[in-house]
């Protein structure tokens, strides 16, 4: 992938400013030529923004969304023609599109949070996926299927989302979206792809084989991935391991003629043990947490591995959990899988468009960006657009809106929690020794394997 220039955005600069930051004419010149038009009354730009402001209202149905964002790009482009004025032509435009322009989007907004991100190093991704509910009709149930709700018994059409968000600066980076039974693993697979060369990816457990780790390896990228008891290992010293970490063998796959994986196992200690008091209590139990990685201790050690892992938390849970719930994306409205798809798809280049926004304009600050005061200064500044009043300190806003900085330092109100069945523990992965003859026996079969 080529680096852009640095961009910078002012504080100076209105809403519609700040977009043309990113999306300069010259992008807009490139994607016509790829892109094929949307209609006579829907030039591309105006059918881009009217799609992602779709994504970022309040309105309770698609129709009072569509007349909220549409009134937004019909003052976003006063000077030109009026965009059109019906929801079913907008639907027709965004169809004839398809895919192609929110992806030539979202790679320019890539390009232009890039050259921002080398100041961290390495680059370094942490991925997930999640799911979201479509709305119960005929056309949804024979596109997508029928997957059971989370916690629930009922089940319902959904859309699988697996998501890339940048660690440290915590910006959505890239996606994947399929039907409700597709699997995750060969989603995550394809999103692996498309990620900068040499990157870092950042993994929780998961019902990964093999064979999956072999590709990810293969492909130029690097893997930091929590195992658990669907993983077996083999290691020279099975205790020594199982407490201190090291070398270990992947070779799940014993019939398929591939080598084992050498990777490196680490193993964190899940919390402090407490101190022992009394003669009649017992030792606590200290239970440990087990990353495999195949970057050597000079390149990756044990404690920025764990400050990686234990990051992906906020990179991508409370990623997945400000898209549903802030910018109320937990179900789509859209009526038809094309629209449902396109729908998801825009929402989330809206998503990741509001927090290149605010991390270009508060690239000098060393908090984070926080979503939620984000998309208030974005609903503050349509509405003075709606009123005929030029929100011009949009640019100012975006660098006020970081994530508080405060510390709590007494616990919290402590409160009974519901009764209800709490899933097993994730247990340490199966380590089987490696014994000198089968060592030697695979380096008789297979030469690249030391």
């Amino acid at each position: 992938m080529v680096t852009a220039k640095l961009l910078t955005i002012s504080s100076r600069q209105d809403l519609g400013g700040c977009l043309r930051k990113i999306f300069d004419p010259v992008f807009w010149k490139q994607a016509y030529r790829e892109v094929p038009g949307g209609g006579y009354r829907w030039s591309l730009p105006q059918l881009a923004y009217t799609a992602m402001a779709l994504g970022l209202s309040t309105q309770p149905t698609l129709r009072d969304r569509f007349a909220e964002s549409s009134a937004l790009t019909a003052n976003l482009f006063c000077k030109r023609h009026r965009p059109g004025t019906t929801y079913q032509g907008f639907a027709d435009a965004l169809r004839r599109v398809g895919l192609n322009l929110p992806q030539h989007m979202r790679a320019q907004l890539q390009r232009a949070v890039l050259s921002r991100f080398q100041r961290w190093g390495r680059l370094t991704f942490a991925l997930d996926g999640s799911r979201v509910l479509l709305p119960y009709t005929k056309a949804n149930v024979e596109e997508f299927g029928e997957t059971r709700i989370k916690n629930r018994t009922e089940s319902a059409p959904q859309l699988l989302v697996v998501a890339a968000v940048h660690l440290e600066s915590r910006v959505l980076w890239d996606w994947e979206v399929e039907g409700g039974k597709a699997s995750e693993p060969a989603l995550a697979a394809r999103l692996i792809e498309r990620l900068p060369a040499g990157a870092l990816i950042v993994k929780d457990a998961g019902t990964v084989s093999g064979g999956w780790v072999r590709n990810v390896l293969k492909s130029g990228r690097h893997l930091l991935m929590r195992v658990a008891g669907n993983f077996r290992l083999w290691a020279e010293a099975v205790k020594a391991s199982a407490r201190r970490g090291g070398e270990v063998w992947l070779w799940r796959d014993a019939g398929d003629g591939q080598p084992p994986v050498k990777l490196r196992l680490i193993a964190l200690r899940r919390g402090r043990p407490g101190k022992r008091k009394g003669r009649k209590r017992k030792k606590p139990r200290v239970r440990y947490i087990y990353l495999v990685t195949d970057l050597s201790p000079e390149q990756l050690s044990d404690r920025e591995a764990g400050r990686l892992y234990y990051g992906r938390w906020g990179a991508n849970e409370i990623g997945f959990r400000g898209w549903k719930q802030v910018l109320r994306a937990r179900k789509m409205l859209a009526r038809s899988p094309a629209m449902a798809r396109l729908e998801t798809y825009y929402s989330l280049l809206a998503m990741q468009a509001l927090q290149a926004l605010q991390f270009l304009a508060s690239a000098s600050v060393a908090r984070r960006g926080s979503l939620a005061s984000t998309w208030r200064a974005w609903r503050h500044a349509v509405g003075q657009l709606a009123a005929g009043r030029c929100a011009a300190d949009f640019g100012g806003s975006l660098k006020q809106c970081v994530v508080d900085g405060y510390q709590r330092h007494t616990p919290k109100q402590r409160r009974r929690a519901a009764q209800k069945k709490r899933p097993e523990r994730l247990g340490p992965p199966v380590l089987r020794r490696l014994t000198r003859k089968l060592k030697l026996a695979w380096e008789r079969e297979y030469q690249d394997v030391g």
